[in-house]
């Protein structure tokens, strides 16, 4: 059964249990994953007279400060940093919206425990890394500052392995951590990136930082022609077309004639279909041409996305997912897919206050 707790974003303790009236959530292999729940605003608060109920019940929902977190069985499926809260006296409900903690990364400079230091020249620098230990740089800077209060509880993967990448962000450009996080995920060969909620050996809330070609979590399977339980429910596909390209073009710093470029093009017999990729300051044309042949291996096909539901206390369940990793479906006769197995990527799951968890999940190529 689903169960909630509200904690300190900074320290992960639990604070109090709440169930709520109403509620969503998901979550999102290489993006931020949101929800919103509602809860009666009398049911907010441990103890006491009025005034410490009103103090109980802002500090419990206090944007960015409190983190809900939604577990299944005890074990946390989403946790999300509270970003607004509304009251409403009417309806007698508080209803919070919240996003994944890859979403605080937003509001986090490259600057580290020095602060700013544009005037003379700050910079920080990891040479001769893999992408994947660029990114785990960056979500470790990304936890330093000034102050205590830049540190979360988010354990992240080895730092200084070796490669052939190179980074310099300058504090006088105001280098965003999860903007660029993103721009390695992107370039060519770049790793995916998750944050996986979980409870730490003190029971507190962490995070495990996941940054690679994430394929762990065991292989599940389900037979869409079996009568028997587990049974797959809500199944579509969706082929997008809109963001598909076959000559894509990055540009890097510089204006007009000045300007950088690179272009990538593949060979095709479908219309010609043109896109711009911008990559703001960027100097050096390898690491433009580098996203350049990555962005078309994203867009030089139309998507296939699936989705379908289970339910969460079956076998397979929402406790064996794992994002990123391979989920594997039977059919016979269906009317749209063949015969045979085929092999999908979880890139997402999403759940309310009922047992049924949607998945999304991504056609494997070469499979």
């Amino acid at each position: 059964m689903w169960t909630f707790d509200i904690c300190d974003t900074v320290t992960g303790e639990r604070l109090d249990s709440l169930y709520p009236s109403a509620g969503s959530f998901s979550r999102v292999l290489n993006g931020i994953g949101s929800g919103t729940h509602t809860f009666v605003t009398r049911e907010i608060g441990v103890t006491g007279d009025r005034a410490s109920f009103q103090r109980q019940r802002k500090a419990l929902t206090a944007p960015w400060a409190r983190t809900l977190v939604q577990s299944w069985d005890a074990v946390p499926r989403y946790a999300g940093l509270i970003t607004q809260r509304t009251m409403n006296e009417q309806a007698g409900t508080v209803v919070v919206q919240h996003s994944e903690v890859r979403e605080i990364l937003k509001r986090r400079f490259t600057f580290g425990e020095n602060g700013y230091q544009g005037e003379g020249g700050g910079r920080f620098t990891i040479g001769n890394n893999t992408l994947e230990s660029l990114v785990s740089w960056l979500i470790w800077q990304g936890m330093q500052g000034i102050r205590g209060n830049w540190g979360l509880p988010v354990r992240v993967p080895p730092r200084n392995v070796v490669g052939r990448h190179t980074r310099t962000w300058w504090d006088y450009n105001f280098p965003v951590i999860e903007t660029e996080m993103t721009e390695l995920q992107n370039a060519y060969g770049g790793p995916d990136i998750d944050f996986q909620q979980q409870w730490s050996a003190s029971k507190t809330l962490e995070w495990q930082a996941r940054v690679g070609a994430l394929t762990d979590g065991k292989t599940l399977e389900w037979n869409l022609t079996a009568d028997e339980r587990p049974r797959v429910t809500d199944f579509e596909i969706v082929h997008d077309g809109s963001k598909t390209a076959n000559m894509v073009y990055t540009i890097g710093d510089g204006q007009e004639r000045d300007m950088l470029v690179r272009k990538a093009l593949a060979e095709t017999a479908q219309p010609a279909l043109e896109r711009i990729e911008p990559y703001g300051q960027m100097k050096r044309l390898d690491w433009l041409q580098e996203h350049a042949d990555a962005d078309l291996q994203t867009f030089r096909v139309p998507t296939e996305q699936m989705s379908f539901s289970i339910m969460a206390g079956d076998k397979p369940g929402v406790n064996d997912l794992v994002l990123g990793q391979t989920l594997r479906l039977y059919t016979k006769n269906h009317i749209w897919i063949e015969d045979g197995w085929h092999d999908y990527r979880l890139i997402g799951y999403s759940g309310d206050l009922t047992d049924k968890i949607a998945l999304q999940v991504q056609l494997k190529q070469g499979v």
